[in-house]
């Protein structure tokens, strides 16, 4: 059977555009979002949505896009890969999906997790190659359900990293709280998956180990120098 070619550049010519303060974490089938984005690196284009997707195809050709008054753009997309569920079907786990990309076993029967099978979507992006403007489109129907929240958005991870870069005591805890945050704004508000502490202390850790990154060949130079004065001061008393 001979595969349909979807020309998808003439399907988003006449979809009507949405504009979006940032990437969602469930775009709308068939919708075609237009937000900004300063950072133009792939990986990033695909952060903050929370369907599992395979590998991330770039295409080799720039795409004038009317939709971004006329830019040339990078095209990525990526296919949806489903979700997984628990098994059994008595397992109050079953049924409420989890992120595809999850390895570990059921929750409550320790059953393996089944893959919900190929998804029809595909996740579109249009990047400026010289600018800050993107087009996000949804194409296909799921055939599954939405996974929970797994992917911070990186916005998010940003609030919390200037947050204890000016207030490095600042505790897991005091940021669930919202201590130290804008507005004193509870972290699930910037986004779901921070209701989880761990989280909140892996982004605080990395923040604060960047921030404050140590050059170990500056250390490394300095006790050279030191070795190297301790042996010609012990040198000039010994004569």
């Amino acid at each position: 059977m001979q595969r349909t070619r979807v020309d998808i550049q003439k399907i988003v010519s006449s979809v009507p555009v949405k504009v979006i303060p940032e990437t969602l974490y469930y775009p709308d089938e068939e919708v075609l979002y237009k937000y900004h984005e300063a950072d133009i690196k792939h990986h990033t284009l695909f952060k903050d949505i929370n369907f599992s997707h395979g590998k991330i195809t770039i295409s080799k050709q720039l795409f004038e896009m009317e939709q971004l008054n006329g830019s040339k753009c990078i095209r990525q997309y990526a296919k949806c890969v489903g979700v997984k569920s628990c098994a059994n079907l008595s397992c109050e786990d079953y049924g409420d999906p989890i992120p595809y990309t999850a390895k570990r076993d059921c929750r409550y029967c320790s059953e393996k997790l089944v893959k919900s099978g190929p998804c029809p979507v595909k996740f579109y992006y249009w990047a400026e190659e010289n600018g800050v403007q993107r087009l996000l489109y949804c194409y296909g129907k799921h055939n599954h359900k939405e996974p929970p929240p797994y992917q911070t958005r990186k916005m998010a991870i940003e609030t919390i990293g200037l947050a204890v870069i000016a207030n490095p005591s600042l505790t897991a805890y005091q940021l669930s709280l919202g201590i130290g945050l804008p507005a004193g704004k509870a972290p699930t508000q910037l986004c779901a998956t921070l209701i989880n502490q761990d989280k909140l202390r892996h982004y605080a850790k990395s923040a604060k180990d960047k921030h404050y990154k140590v050059d170990t060949n500056s250390i490394v130079t300095i006790k050279q120098v030191e070795t190297h004065l301790f042996t010609e001061v012990k040198e000039q008393k010994s004569m």
